[in-house]
């Protein structure tokens, strides 16, 4: 499958010592800049990047679960993990009903 994501770079004026990566692995636009930087990454902050899908399968083990509850994006990810899954915040995220009545989660108090 071909990938039509716009790549974006960084301007020539914005050096790369004076990025902060916590707030980077947010940004679903610097996914190419994060993953030339894997030894930077704030897995917390990745995890709920939805266009990190690709890095967060390959490093599951460092995936935060709780953010991943948020990413629109992980579904599959979420699928294959729901028992370490936050319950709670996984009631936030607007592509998971199929999930939350297939696993009979109670969310009454979403």
């Amino acid at each position: 499958m071909e990938n039509h994501r716009k790549k974006y770079k960084l301007r020539d004026w914005i050096k790369y010592d004076n990025l902060e990566f916590e707030n980077l692995c947010i940004n679903p636009n610097a996914i190419d800049i994060i993953k030339e930087n894997v030894d930077k990454i704030n897995w917390e902050m990745l995890s709920k990047n939805e266009n990190a899908i690709e890095i967060l399968n390959e490093n599951q083990e460092k995936i935060d679960y709780n953010m991943l509850s948020f990413n629109k994006n992980a579904i599959n990810l979420i699928k294959d993990n729901i028992d370490k899954i936050n319950k709670m915040i996984l009631c936030r995220n607007p592509c998971v009903f199929d999930i939350l009545d297939h696993n009979k989660i109670r969310i009454q108090k979403c």
